[in-house]
């Protein structure tokens, strides 16, 4: 019989965080075509939560090996905070020290981002209703086992014993059948923008969207 487990984040288990979000970068797959070092990928998406809120983390496990992960923030306020003064200082100091390899991939697809950030096409939903906010990814081979629902319900309940009044999370319409699985926990779905031009767009045609979802804690809102 499959054992399926969810614990709480160690250190031990940064690697194997750092590894999933590069070979789930990409709608769930890998993101090597669009994003060639995945040093730089993991600390972009990975390193706050795994070295500064490392107390809400959690790790899905399937017969002892790590299948996903799920990286929670309580505060999305302070998360913003902490990456301006703490993570992109750390992430610029590696640049400098010639820890990352930018090729041009790499290259187009940060310049992507950055032109995306500045025309305004990310968002965030109101933060005193949803402060909180979750990132997730399972590997392939478990995404059938309900490991997703038991990393989110561990995180939800520790959300609502902490008083939290709701969360909110954000994905794209690559991560084709990740939508059904959010609605179906609850969230409801509170805005989609288009991505001009998609960060994907070399080597997928369609139009990108940024989808974002919300979930109320407090049951009379």
């Amino acid at each position: 019989m499959t054992e399926i487990a969810v614990v709480p984040y160690n250190a031990c288990y940064r690697d194997a965080v750092r590894e999933c979000v590069f070979v789930t970068g990409y709608g769930g797959d890998d993101v090597t075509p669009f994003f060639t070092d995945r040093e730089l990928f993991a600390d972009f998406l990975t390193l706050y939560y795994t070295d500064y809120e490392p107390e809400h983390a959690y790790i899905g496990l399937v017969d002892g090996v790590p299948a996903g992960y799920l990286l929670g923030c309580a505060d999305t306020l302070a998360y913003g905070r902490a990456m301006k003064k703490k993570v992109y200082p750390r992430i610029l100091e590696n640049l400098v020290r010639g820890r990352y390899r930018i090729d041009r991939v790499t290259g187009r697809y940060i310049l992507r981002g950055l032109l995306s950030q500045m025309r305004g096409e990310s968002m965030t939903p109101p933060l005193e209703q949803f402060p909180a906010h979750l990132h997730i990814d399972l590997l392939a081979p478990y995404r059938r086992f309900g490991l997703g629902t038991r990393l989110i319900h561990a995180w939800l309940r520790d959300l609502r014993a902490m008083g939290s009044p709701g969360i909110h999370l954000g994905t794209s319409t690559a991560h084709t059948l990740s939508h059904a699985f959010y609605q179906k926990l609850g969230f409801r779905r509170y805005a989609v923008r288009r991505f001009s031009p998609s960060i994907f767009k070399d080597r997928d045609p369609h139009d990108l969207y940024g989808v974002w979802y919300v979930m109320s804690l407090w049951p009379d809102q």
